[in-house]
Parts: structure tokens; C-alpha cells; sequence
């Protein structure tokens, strides 16, 4: 005789019948991990209120903090589970939030360097492979202290994942806080936008150093190497577009959020409202990126708050060259294309990270080579 199956919580049967005066009750005693259990029948409450369409339950749910990216024993996300368009853009992120696209009134994501931008970008990874090697002998209390990015909404949330991060010895609470919509990752890239010169001895720097180089070259996260397509959306005026004429050679900032998904990242574009009165002021356009080599993106998709999105980070300091622009029709209107390729010079020693935007070459040019690699390039 098979054996019997427990039965499921009370919490799970009152999300599947939406019973909302009942799960209002019991959400006011429980713990997220509660929320968030997989019940016997390979199933979270959010899944159930998802697959019978109970978006005020679904609603309630997220408010406690439930997660969006448990699958259930089918490897269903709750978001695969929604059988209307209204729970699905519950479980959705906003599409007028700018994860996805880039402004070019906003802080700068990128900027042309020249004919040395890869000498440049070289030159900084040398330091951090530096700065890495000098921290290998210290004994470290955590494997990454909070960064000090000032007050913001959702604090508490960052600094849980953070704390996570240091119990567990876990990078991977790391992404999962910067794929949280909130304040967080938005001024964590400013402030990488802003520093143009790493000093050692400033406090704010050597944590946003600590960052970078958990995120960009901790083991843990090797297997979320991604070396392909991916799409990033950018709105920018007639002049700004100008500035990226094939030939071009460009180094990214901050981290970049891209997507697998080219889909996602036209929808981003193309939402943030580029016309007033009748007037283009802003160009939709997407970012078709060709990664080469690894250390350069991590396909994170199974760690974000949202996975449906197919989320790839581009780290700092990546270096491309624009080889094709171009008009094509979507299904979100005219957009313009630009497609970038990895640096060839960048690509053979396997792109890495860094702070800072430059001033680094004569000081660091004794430092021996990050990740150097001695396959043959890729074309």
C-alpha cells in the first residue's frame, strides 16, 4: 500500500480557497519561512493563489515577504503557475522601473574611452588582482560587511541578505539583494558611477572593492559564467546616439542588468515614455551584447527575486566595441540596435573588475596580470 501524504497546512488551503479574512489571521503570527514552505504537495501558498487566479491573496502574500522564485515539484515558479495576466504582473517587476534600460540623462553607464580603453581596463585589474592577493592571508570576521549607501526604503531587507550572506558564507544572498527592487542596487551604481580614482585607505571605497571583487571573482560563483547574446534597453537623445558610431570602443561603470530574454529588455525600453507633445525627445533603443569570455557576466537567473526576467550581470569595467548599428521593427515599434562585441585585447585575459576610472596604468603596470589566459581568441 503507497504511502499516505501529510496533510498540507491550513495557511495552504485557505490561499487555495481564497479565504482572505483566514490568511490575514494567520499572516500576522507567521515567519517568512513559514510563508514560504513547501508544503507535502510540492507546493508554496503563493503557487496555489497563483495557479487559481486569487490575486488578492497573491497580493497579501507578497506584502509578507513571499518569495516569488521557489519552484514547486513540477520546476514551476510561481509566476509559470499564474493563469491570468493579472497575477502575472503581480509577480512581475514594474515596467516603468529602469532595471533593464538605461537613460542617458541619468548617471553615466558607460562612457568612450578611445583606442586604450582596453589598456586602461587592464591596467585596473591588475590592481585588484593585487589588492586581491593582499587580502589572502587576512583572517576576515565576514565575508562581506554592509555597504554604506545611506538610509533608503527596504534597508532591513538588504542588511537581512547580508546577514545571510555572512552565517551562511554565501555570495549568493548578494545577488539575490541586488536583484531586489529597491533603492540598493540603484545607489550602489551610482556611487560606482561617481569614483574616478581608488584610494585604498578611503573606507567606502575598500567596501565597494570588497563588493566588486565577491561578486565578480568568488568561486562560489564561477558556474554562473555566461558567455553569449544577451539585451539591455537605452533611451537616448539624437546627440547622445551620435557618440556610438561603429568603431567605437566603450567601458562599462556600474553592473549592468541584461536579459536573455531580448523581449524583456525591448518591453523596458520602450515603457519609460519617450515623447512629449507629439515630439521624439528620446530614441528607444536596445543593447545587443556579445559576450566572449568568462569573468565577464553571471547568468542569474535562479538566484533573482525575479526569474522570469533571465537576468544577466555585466560587471564594471567590461570593455566593447560597437560593430553594427542599425533600424529594426519589434513588437514594441521602430527601435534602433546596437549591437557591441567584447574587446579582442580584453577578451585574452579574461575580463575581471575594478573601481575607479583610471590613473591606475603607471602605477599598477608592474603588477602581474588577473586571469590570464592563454587560449586562442574567439571571433
Amino acid at each position: 500500500m503507497a504511502e499516505r501524504q501529510p496533510p498540507v497546512s491550513n495557511f495552504y488551503i485557505a490561499c487555495r480557497n481564497n479565504d482572505i479574512d483566514t490568511v490575514k489571521s494567520l499572516l500576522e503570527t507567521m515567519i517568512t519561512d513559514e510563508i514560504n514552505k513547501l508544503e507535502p504537495n510540492g507546493s508554496t501558498a503563493l503557487h496555489a493563489a497563483s495557479y487559481y487566479g486569487h490575486h488578492e491573496i497573491v497580493e497579501l502574500l507578497l506584502m509578507h515577504g513571499a518569495s516569488r522564485s521557489i519552484k514547486n515539484k513540477y520546476n514551476y515558479i510561481p509566476y509559470d503557475e499564474g493563469k491570468t495576466d493579472t497575477i502575472k504582473v503581480l509577480l512581475s517587476r514594474d515596467d516603468n522601473k529602469d532595471r533593464f534600460v538605461g537613460d542617458s540623462n541619468n548617471s553615466i553607464e558607460w562612457i568612450r574611452i578611445g583606442d586604450k580603453i582596453d589598456q586602461e581596463a587592464k591596467a585596473i585589474r591588475k590592481m585588484l588582482k593585487a589588492y586581491s592577493n593582499q587580502n589572502k592571508n587576512k583572517k576576515k570576521k565576514n565575508l562581506i560587511n554592509m555597504i554604506d549607501l545611506g538610509s533608503y526604503k527596504d534597508i532591513d531587507k538588504i542588511k537581512r541578505y547580508f546577514d545571510q550572506a555572512n552565517e551562511l558564507n554565501d555570495p549568493t544572498y548578494i545577488i539575490r539583494a541586488y536583484t531586489e527592487e529597491t533603492e540598493f542596487y540603484q545607489r550602489l551604481n551610482r556611487e560606482l558611477a561617481r569614483v574616478h580614482q581608488l584610494n585604498l585607505t578611503d573606507e567606502n571605497q575598500r567596501q565597494l572593492l570588497d563588493f566588486l571583487h565577491l561578486i565578480c571573482c568568488h568561486s562560489d560563483l564561477r558556474k554562473y559564467d555566461f558567455q553569449d547574446e544577451i539585451y539591455r534597453g537605452m533611451n537616448m537623445d539624437v546627440n547622445d546616439l551620435k557618440q556610438y558610431e561603429i568603431g567605437a570602443k566603450i567601458m562599462t561603470k556600474t553592473l549592468l542588468s541584461t536579459s536573455k530574454d531580448r523581449r524583456i529588455a525591448e518591453k523596458f525600453a520602450t515603457k519609460t515614455g519617450i515623447s512629449t507633445g507629439g515630439t521624439t525627445i528620446k530614441k528607444a533603443c536596445i543593447c545587443k551584447y556579445k559576450i566572449r569570455k568568462a569573468h565577464t557576466a553571471l547568468a542569474i537567473q535562479e538566484l533573482s527575486v525575479y526569474p522570469q526576467e533571465q537576468e544577466v550581470l555585466i560587471v564594471p569595467y567590461s570593455a566593447f566595441q560597437v560593430v553594427q548599428i542599425q533600424e529594426i521593427r519589434s513588437d514594441y515599434g521602430v527601435i534602433t540596435e546596437i549591437e557591441l562585441r567584447q574587446c579582442k585585447s580584453h577578451v585574452e585575459t579574461h575580463t575581471a573588475i575594478a573601481v575607479g576610472g583610471g590613473l591606475f596604468a603607471a602605477a599598477m603596470g608592474s603588477v602581474v596580470g588577473l586571469f590570464l589566459d592563454n587560449e586562442d581568441d574567439e571571433n
